[in-house]
């Protein structure tokens, strides 16, 4: 299991994590290559025995929220928290499941669902891990994922209406604050300021 964030300590045979590491800015997309070799489930905990015997899953998972910290997680059955992708501070989120096992790397896309543009990230959430239900301790041994070439893209649509028409403007690759400056100067471009004589 691969994830953004720090282990804290040791719970028992269990783990404390902090998932996500300070992030502001606001990509569109995540882009990377996987490779991805499943297995039959073998180990299942209560709730999941009917997925014994079936293939394992990998999964990719990103998510953009306002959390005031990282995010806790454990891993103790007695006392278990697990990421929710419907935590109220998430922002943005996408995943990517497989269970088919691939021989070379394959790309892959993943475009974020924005639930609110209007507030600003403060943590980055990114997980991968050769078993989708890892965390409740379901998977199969041999399940094995590997991943390459990460990268977040910046791929925005700004449009302005004035002089009677719609203007629209792609940018690609640009950090937010950067893409708030241009629309700025694009929108004073069509609606220059006039300074009103006393």
């Amino acid at each position: 299991n691969l994830f953004i964030g720090t282990y804290k300590e040791t719970d028992g045979s269990n783990g404390i994590l902090d998932f996500g590491k300070p992030f502001t800015a606001r990509p569109t997309k995540l882009r990377g290559h996987y490779k991805y070799t499943t297995a039959p489930i073998a180990y299942v905990s209560s709730g999941y025995e009917h997925l014994k015997e079936k293939p394992d899953t990998c999964a990719i998972y990103v998510a953009l929220g306002d959390w005031p910290e990282p995010v806790e997680i454990r891993t103790n059955p007695s006392n278990l928290a697990v990421f929710n992708k419907n935590d109220s501070h998430v922002i943005a989120y996408a995943e990517f499941y497989s269970g088919e096992t691939t021989t070379e790397y394959k790309s892959f896309e993943l475009t974020l669902d924005y639930r609110d543009t209007g507030r600003i990230p403060t943590y980055l959430i990114l997980v991968c891990s050769a078993s989708k239900f890892g965390d409740y301790f379901v998977g199969g041994p041999g399940s094995i994922l590997y991943v390459d070439d990460f990268s977040f893209e910046y791929d925005y649509v700004i449009t302005t209406t004035s002089l009677g028409a719609n203007k629209r403007t792609f940018l690609r690759d640009v950090p937010i604050p950067l893409v708030m400056i241009i629309g700025v100067l694009f929108e004073l471009y069509l609606n220059p300021v006039r300074k009103r004589c006393p």
